[in-house]
């Protein structure tokens, strides 16, 4: 597999696939660096992202009282 970024949800959920079928690669070999390269690819993502979504959400408000 050639590992590219991360441009999309879509992208993101073909690299989930591939970890799953990497996830039990033994560490120095074409598979193992293969996850790492992959973990780190999604990690990255998430990071600028996902993140960036829920912090820029906007809060919530909930009175217990009310409830």
């Amino acid at each position: 597999m050639t590992i590219t970024s991360i441009k999309s949800k879509t992208d993101l959920e073909e690299v989930l696939k591939r970890i799953e079928d990497l996830w039990k690669s033994e560490p120095c070999t074409r598979e193992g660096n293969e996850l790492d390269a992959l973990v780190t690819l999604v990690e990255d993502y998430e990071l600028s992202n996902i993140v960036t979504e829920r912090i820029n959400q906007d809060e919530i408000y909930v009175d217990i009282d009310h409830l």
